[in-house]
């Protein structure tokens, strides 16, 4: 069975993608803004806010569309919207939390 990467984040998590071996591994990544695929690029790109729980909603059932199987990994490296402490909170502590909130059971 592929394991599925989970990836909430940008230019870190598409580096790992590249890393990974591809027979084994299903990328899908998230991203508060659109992705365009970028060439070599193995993840899938779905737009989702960690602070829009809807948006985190609707990008968990379409990661079940994507994958062939349910989330066995996440690497959770999002970039907060500002430098203040209010904004590192919501990405962080209060992101993280949303994410895995909006995780199926």
């Amino acid at each position: 069975m592929a394991n599925t990467l989970l990836l909430v984040g940008g230019d870190l998590c598409a580096r790992t993608a590249r890393a990974l071996d591809p027979g084994t591994w299903t990328c899908v990544g998230l991203r508060r803004r659109a992705m365009e695929a970028r060439p070599g690029d193995r993840i899938r790109w779905l737009r989702a806010d960690l602070c829009d729980p809807d948006s985190l909603t609707a990008a968990m059932a379409a990661v079940r569309g994507l994958a062939s199987g349910p989330v066995t990994h996440i690497l959770y490296a999002p970039a907060p919207d500002a430098r203040t402490p209010e904004a590192y909170a919501r990405a962080y502590p209060q992101g993280l939390r949303a994410l895995l909130d909006a995780l199926p059971n």
